[in-house]
């Protein structure tokens, strides 16, 4: 166990199914408001009787934020918004909740936060200076450093613009105590299973490591997947993990580090291949993260959302990190769009700044007048010898992984190994072992490497192989069900109608479907759908309702349909248009989509309210 003595705090892990007293009080004060909007539109009830509504936004990349954006605003215009109690997102649709929450007020002047939204994303991108120095801060800062790390500052913030401002969940409680806003849900998946399944695959990828399948199985019946994993990938490496090389002197062996980054390069390009079959499989479907708590919506375990991250022991915070910040909780709820070749592809003109002698503001790294991208080009005087061998191997990978010729490469790396009489190479500076780090991390393909806040506790209603594991990995909940339902579900929260917002690339049912055999597993009340729904998946209507006995009325609302897009055809090519890995989108493309979101809100403006009413009536007689 790590993180020295025991510390005072109150951070309290719960263990229960109650709803926690600040959602309590949010509640209380948010229903009041939702009694006076529906007055607005002359539909009246007693506090007793009122709905309560939970908006739900599925995920689909810049598509889910830009029309979730677009929902709201037409949610505002036609006073519909203040009847929500919950906004609950998953993957990409929580990059747009993210950034409004950053406004304290932003339901009350929402046209306005939405063209500073648009200019926000319309930006030139972060620049590599800033992206350099927050990878450098996260890995001083954290003790769990991981892939998810360098997705959110190397690509996402391409995307969502937002740079690396720290802004963390505590500043929305403003907003929400006096109940100007829904309460926000962002979503992600544990994927502790998950990491287990992959490391059994990407062992299986190599005869030579078959035999470490029978250590590996008998550390899985331990519940110990961290063990599992470092004694299989050791076995497998013959050698140390690169970042105990860097951290220890600030020497790489330059063949070591090599043999270990090819090798894990050529089986996780192999694994991550087949990685589709595998995915699915969590401990525990969702975790849900509010800016009071954050925890497994099913088998009720929660901890303060500030200490979420923190490391636990039997329910003990022994050791502070840093709390989650707005960056990364985009970056961990939205990286079902994470793509080996993309994040390598940022990697490159880090390095390449690096060798240039372009980031003095580093330290320790003078500036260059060098301006020249061809760094093969150079004399060993202008560019560090290890930062050229880490530019080609990123490099050689890209071609593995365009399916280019990579034996020029090859051939470079070569040379560069044969011309050291010296083996180990002076990396001289932090910023080369955070690149190392992320190589690694890129190759091993780790995401969401979090303390755990549930190790070691003593609770029956948690599954063993959680509580068994120090450290969790959490991923895009997109990845297994990509709309977030099941939090809303909690019978505690007591949801009457569920407002889904579809932003699904293609089938806009798949989730729906997906959730109904969920609920049926987990004996949550949920809508029975028609079996014929699947034959509209290529041109829906723009308005559905399932209803069931006990169950909440679930209305879904697909983003391109027959009447704000036209037939099959036309919504065939809105779909093209709008592809999940098409990133980021120009101003014609964000305004259009800003535009056929909000149709879906403006036209069934009288079928939501007249849902309802249906459900006051319900609970009147």
């Amino acid at each position: 166990m790590s993180g020295g003595k025991r510390s005072k705090c109150d951070c309290e892990v719960r263990i229960g199914h109650s709803l926690n007293e600040a959602e309590k009080n949010h509640v209380t004060s948010r229903r009041e408001s939702a009694l006076e909007c529906l007055k607005k539109h002359g539909i009246h009830c007693s506090l007793d009787k009122l709905p309560n509504i939970a908006l739900l936004a599925s995920g689909g990349g810049e598509r889910a934020m830009v029309g979730l954006l677009g929902s709201l605003v037409a949610l505002s215009k036609n006073d519909l918004l203040d009847c929500m109690l919950y906004l609950a997102g998953i993957s990409g649709s929580t990059w747009c909740m993210a950034s409004l929450y950053k406004e304290p007020n932003w339901s009350s002047n929402l046209e306005a936060v939405k063209d500073d939204f648009v200019q926000i994303l319309l930006q030139p991108a972060v620049s590599f200076k800033k992206k350099l120095l927050t990878l450098k801060k996260y890995y001083r800062q954290k003790d769990n450093f991981s892939l998810t790390d360098i997705w959110a500052v190397l690509v996402l913030s391409k995307i969502v613009k937002k740079g690396v401002r720290r802004q963390t969940l505590d500043f929305l409680e403003g907003g929400l105590a006096t109940a100007r806003l829904n309460l926000p849900f962002f979503i992600l998946g544990g994927s502790g299973r998950l990491l287990k399944l992959w490391i059994q695959h990407y062992l299986r990828m190599e005869t030579l490591v078959d035999r470490h399948l029978v250590e590996l199985d008998h550390y899985s019946l331990r519940g110990n997947t961290e063990s599992a994993v470092s004694s299989a990938a050791s076995a497998c490496l013959q050698s140390v993990p690169i970042s105990q090389l860097a951290c220890s002197c600030n020497l790489l062996d330059c063949r070591a580090l090599i043999s270990q980054l090819a090798g894990r390069c050529q089986l996780a390009y192999r694994a991550r291949s087949q990685l589709d079959p595998l995915r699915g499989f969590f401990d525990e479907k969702f975790v849900e993260i509010t800016p009071h708590e954050t925890g497994y919506s099913i088998p009720g375990a929660f901890v303060d959302t500030s200490c979420f991250g923190s490391h636990f022991d039997q329910g003990v915070k022994i050791k502070d990190q840093p709390e989650m910040d707005m960056l990364f909780l985009q970056g961990l709820c939205g990286s079902f769009l994470a793509d080996l070749e993309k994040i390598l592809e940022e990697l490159l003109p880090l390095i390449k700044m690096l060798m240039l002698h372009e980031l003095d503001m580093i330290g320790g790294i003078a500036s260059s007048e060098i301006k020249q991208t061809d760094i093969h080009s150079f004399s060993d005087p202008h560019v560090d010898e290890a930062g050229e061998v880490l530019l080609t191997l990123v490099e050689l990978n890209l071609l593995v992984l365009r399916k280019e010729d990579p034996s020029s490469h090859i051939q470079i790396l070569n040379n560069l190994l044969s011309a050291y009489e010296n083996p180990s190479l002076n990396v001289g500076n932090e910023i080369w072992t955070v690149i190392v780090k992320c190589i690694e991390l890129v190759t091993r393909w780790i995401w969401g490497t979090t303390y755990n806040f549930l190790y070691n506790m003593a609770a029956e209603e948690v599954s063993p192989s959680i509580l068994k594991e120090e450290k969790r990995h959490y991923v895009d909940a997109g990845i297994d069900n990509n709309s977030p339902f099941l939090p809303v579900l909690r019978k505690e929260r007591h949801i009457d109608i569920i407002l889904s917002l579809d932003f699904s690339e293609t089938d806009p049912f798949k989730s729906l479907i997906k959730t109904v055999d969920m609920c049926k597993d987990l004996h949550i009340d949920f809508p029975e759908v028609p079996n014929d729904l699947d034959d509209e998946r290529d041109d829906p209507k723009d308005f559905y309702v399932f209803e069931g006995p006990n169950a909440p009325t679930v209305i879904h609302i697909p983003l391109f349909n027959k009447t704000n897009c036209g037939d099959k055809e036309e919504i065939g090519k809105w779909r093209k248009t709008y592809k999940t890995f098409q990133l980021p989108y120009d101003k014609k493309m964000i305004d259009d989509l800003l535009e056929k979101a909000g149709m879906n809100i403006k036209d069934n403006k009288e079928n939501l309210l007249t849902e309802i009413q249906k459900v006051i009536k319900r609970k009147t007689s």
